[in-house]
């Protein structure tokens, strides 16, 4: 038991060395699911909020999106995050026929996200490039799962 506690003090003690990126706020387009524009904004340390602006196929969509973010290697330029948050937004079902809803639904809906992703920040340009998959719920409107969504963002550091 001592050891399982010392290596859970370990890597908390590590994560809390780790530092986060070399910018404080970031903001561009994200092609993927949804569409739209990303703004990101790192509130201490390693941890940074994401919002998120688009349309997918079915509608529009806003979400807002808590990211704990960790360089790959400690003379990189890349890193990983992770991330949990919420999204709303409205959905047309009748509006795509590549659709398949087992019910047709025109309204809101209100949902949870969760997922992770990588970022690539250019050293000599203030822009930097992320991909990330961020599996969805609806949990209210139309409930059920909203499908993966995923994008790369290509952002201009602030």
């Amino acid at each position: 038991m001592k050891r399982f506690t010392a290596l859970i003090f370990f890597l908390l003690m590590l994560q809390a060395a780790s530092k986060g990126q070399p910018y404080k706020t970031s903001g561009g387009i994200r092609a993927g699911f949804p569409f739209g524009l990303s703004l990101k904004h790192f509130i201490s340390g390693n941890n940074a909020l994401e919002f998120v602006a688009g349309a997918n196929l079915r509608g529009f969509v806003a979400e807002a999106i808590f990211e704990n973010e960790y360089r790959v290697h400690s003379d990189s330029r890349v890193y990983w995050y992770w991330g949990a948050g919420l999204h709303g937004g409205y959905v047309d079902s009748e509006r795509n026929s590549l659709i398949d809803m087992k019910e047709p639904y025109k309204g809101a809906v209100v949902g949870a996200d969760v997922g992770f992703g990588f970022e690539f920040c250019l050293k000599r340009k203030p822009l930097n490039f992320a991909f990330d998959l961020f599996p969805s719920i609806n949990l209210a409107g139309y409930t059920g799962w909203n499908g993966i969504n995923s994008a790369v963002s290509v952002r201009y550091v602030f």
